[in-house]
């Protein structure tokens, strides 16, 4: 495990690996992103903008979710600001990415499902590499195990081992490492990168705007509340006999699969409106062509 991936010399500065990875999973989007919503028609400043507010709107949300359900870790106003200091939620930055774009383009007048299906595929492809940051943290881990054979263990100073020495005593027993747990970030990365494929695959023969973001949602939201089931980490959140991911996951789901049925039915009764762009489009393009011009 690494959770600090190296030093800054001199400074003496840490940097994370879950850190660098969220670094990655944007840049990849920023890249992919950009590519296939230009390719449905949207002009590139508009693009830039609409990443940007939705990275910013992400990151608060999944803070803000995260403070939500263990809002005790926090009762220091100033440990909201540091981001070395809990953690983010997944759930809380893809709801509150996605509304802050929709509120972002509507403005505009830009119809936001191109953008959505152009983000569909970044999505799924952020669920492994976050998963692969929460591996080397040791954060996120899986239910413990003594039987499976590749169950992983986790050594001290991170979140897997202090739980466990919390429940065990690890520490004054003079072990260094957590108790074999399920490698569920791992099964997260192997799924989204699964999902990642099979949405860039489906692109090739959507019939309309959404379909993509749509089809993606489900599959992320199915996954999601199924990984949830092997995770063994107490800082969730719980409704009764569920966490707050799965709850989330579930009405997302719900909320996917009548936004497609409603959608299909516009494309059956008027295939000509299927990749509407919005009536501000032409403004954006104009508003593009003039910023590069200049």
């Amino acid at each position: 495990m690494h959770p600090v991936l190296f030093k800054v010399p001199l400074l003496e500065l840490e940097v994370y690996s879950y850190g660098v990875l969220l670094g990655v999973s944007l840049l990849a989007g920023w890249f992919l992103t950009h590519h296939w919503a230009r390719k449905d028609g949207l002009p590139r400043e508009t693009v830039a903008d609409t990443f940007v507010v939705t990275a910013l709107g992400g990151l608060v949300g999944a803070r803000l979710l995260y403070v939500a359900i263990d809002y005790e870790e926090f009762r220091n106003p100033l440990h909201l600001i540091r981001l070395n200091h809990g953690g983010l939620m997944a759930w809380g930055g893809l709801l509150c990415g996605a509304l802050a774009a929709w509120i972002f383009l509507r403005r505009k007048k830009v119809c936001a499902l191109p953008w959505f299906d152009a983000a569909a595929p970044s999505m799924l492809l952020g669920m492994a590499l976050l998963g692969l940051g929460s591996f080397l943290h040791g954060s996120d881990f899986g239910r413990q195990s003594d039987t499976l054979s590749w169950a992983v263990q986790f050594p001290a100073g991170t979140p897997a081992f202090e739980w466990h020495d919390h429940l065990y005593g690890l520490a004054s027993q003079g072990l260094e490492w957590s108790r074999p747990v399920q490698p569920v970030q791992l099964y997260a990365v192997v799924v989204g990168l699964v999902l990642f494929g099979l949405v860039i695959l489906a692109r090739r023969y959507r019939t309309f705007a959404g379909q993509m973001f749509l089809l993606g949602t489900i599959a992320y939201s199915a996954a999601t509340y199924t990984l949830e089931i092997f995770r063994g980490d107490p800082k969730r959140g719980w409704l009764w006999m569920w966490s707050v991911s799965q709850v989330i996951s579930v009405a997302v789901l719900l909320a996917a699969l009548a936004g497609y049925g409603l959608l299909w039915r516009r494309y059956r009764r008027d295939p000509s409106r299927a990749f509407d762009l919005g009536p501000g489009i032409q403004a954006a393009i104009d508003a593009d062509r003039k910023s590069r011009e200049e």
